[in-house]
């Protein structure tokens, strides 16, 4: 499931790619060869988030060979975390069931409050945001995208200003699916923070 879901980011990435630099001699200069490994990279970084998200990466999820894999790509990632946040429809408390952090970047002392600050964007917009739509959000030095479902759920990439916005809600969009297929109404009955494994 996770290859078909990157499968389909690179070919949204490839469309981007297309569309921004034309079909022909795509890498004829250096900026564009340039530009183009970099959405590469991206691309791959969107792959190992994916992965991420599915299976929940720790060490216990983990066998040695993929925990390594894993550090190893994480040093790529320009996305700091992703977040799922739904609103309980009967409390109308804003639950946030799945969050993943990649904030090797970010000094040590410091992550905590990054990810008290990310959780805080996500509980205090959630119930602001009509259903269907799209925003983005400066959050610091970062940006926040989101992307809400026809349901009071909403999926959150917090990101570098120069990652490609195409590119992210297409990761958002996929990461949303993945979760209704998983959860499907259970989301309705939670009442408390988690980190759902979704598998």
């Amino acid at each position: 499931m996770n290859i078909i879901l990157s499968f389909l980011l690179f070919q949204e990435l490839l469309v981007f790619l297309r569309t921004e630099f034309g079909p022909v001699h795509l890498a004829s200069r250096l900026k564009d060869l340039t530009v183009l490994i970099l959405s590469l990279w991206r691309t791959l970084n969107d792959f190992v988030l994916l992965l991420s998200f599915s299976f929940s990466f720790n060490k216990n999820n983990l066998n040695k060979k993929q925990f390594k894999q894993f550090r190893i790509f994480s040093k790529l990632m320009t996305i700091y975390s992703l977040m799922i946040a739904v609103e309980n429809p009967t409390t109308k408390q804003v639950v946030i069931v799945q969050r993943d952090y990649q904030l090797d970047a970010v000094t040590w002392a410091l992550r905590s409050n990054v990810k008290d600050s990310f959780k805080f964007l996500a509980r205090e917009s959630l119930p602001c945001l009509s259903k269907h739509t799209r925003h983005t959000v400066a959050q610091e030095d970062k940006l926040c995208h989101i992307q809400v479902a026809k349901k009071p759920v909403a999926a959150y990439a917090f990101v570098d200003k120069d990652y490609p916005k195409r590119v992210v809600f297409v990761l958002l969009n996929k990461v949303l699916e993945v979760f209704f297929e998983k959860v499907g109404d259970k989301w309705q009955t939670y009442t408390e923070d988690l980190n759902l494994a979704i598998k």
